[in-house]
C-alpha cells in the first residue's frame, strides 16, 4: 500500500477468470486494478475508481469474448490437425510510479498470450490531478515551452546513442527516424524527479528490449514541471 500525506492511498485487487468451451480451458485471464482512498481528494479518487474499475471490466469482457472467440477458432483447427492447443492468456496489471505533490501517476501493463513463440504486451498510462480529478497531459507538464516534444526526443536518441555506444542497449539500426515516427504523447509517467518517456514493443527495438523506457531528468528540459499542490 501507498500512503503519502499529500497524495493517497491505494491498494490493488485482483480478479481471476477463466472461459471453456467443450470442457477445454480456452482462456485464462488475471485482471488487476487500484482502488484509492483519500478524504483530502475524495472527489478525484471516486472518478480514478470508476475509471480503473471500468478498464478491469472492458479487459475481462475482451477476455470472455474476443479473445475466447479466436481461442476456439485454435481449438478447432489444432484438434482437426492433431497439434496440441494452449490456452490462451491475458494478464492486466497496475504499477504505480508516483504518488506525491496532488498527483498519482502509473502505467498499465497488458500482456496478452494467444499461441505462438511469446506474448505481447500493451503499455498504456495515465497521470491524475488530485486537485481536479482530471489526467494531466504532457503539455501541462511544459508551461510556455512549445518545443518540448523536440527537446524530449533529442534527449531519447542522446540516450539510445549512449546506450548503444556502450553496448547496454538494442534498438534498431533506422532508430532516430522510428523515434519521430513511433513518439506518443499519451505514453509517459511520472517518477520521483523525473518524467519517463516509454515506447511500445517494436517500435524502436527488438522484441527482447521489452518497452524500451527513457528518464528525462528535470534539468534536462528546464521548463518541464513537476505537478505540486502550490
Amino acid at each position: 500500500m501507498y500512503m503519502d500525506l499529500q497524495s493517497v492511498s491505494v491498494e490493488t485487487k485482483e480478479i481471476q477468470r477463466e472461459f471453456f468451451y467443450d470442457g477445454v480451458q480456452m482462456v485464462r485471464a488475471s485482471v488487476e486494478y487500484p482502488v484509492f482512498s483519500s478524504r483530502r481528494f475524495a472527489p478525484a479518487v471516486q472518478k480514478m475508481n470508476a475509471y480503473y474499475l471500468a478498464m478491469a471490466a472492458r479487459a475481462l469482457k475482451y477476455a470472455a469474448t474476443s479473445m475466447r472467440h479466436s481461442a476456439i477458432a485454435d481449438y478447432k483447427y489444432r484438434k482437426a490437425n492433431g497439434y496440441p492447443f494452449n490456452s490462451y492468456e491475458l494478464d492486466l496489471n497496475t504499477v504505480i510510479t508516483y504518488n506525491h505533490n496532488c498527483a498519482v501517476s502509473l502505467y498499465n501493463d497488458q500482456y496478452e498470450f494467444t499461441g505462438g513463440a511469446h506474448g505481447n504486451v500493451i503499455r498504456t498510462s495515465e497521470t491524475w490531478n488530485l486537485r481536479s480529478g482530471k489526467i494531466i497531459s504532457l503539455p501541462e507538464l511544459f508551461p510556455g515551452d512549445p518545443r518540448y516534444a523536440e527537446q524530449i526526443k533529442r534527449e531519447i536518441k542522446r540516450q539510445i546513442a549512449a546506450q548503444m555506444q556502450t553496448g547496454e542497449g538494442a534498438y534498431f539500426e533506422n532508430y532516430d527516424e522510428l523515434v519521430e515516427q513511433t513518439f506518443n504523447e499519451e505514453q509517459f509517467f511520472l517518477s520521483n524527479g523525473a518524467l519517463v518517456i516509454y515506447f511500445q514493443q517494436y517500435d524502436i527495438a527488438p522484441y527482447s528490449s521489452g518497452l524500451p523506457e527513457f528518464q528525462i531528468p528535470l534539468n534536462a528540459i528546464p521548463a518541464m514541471r513537476m505537478p505540486s499542490c502550490r
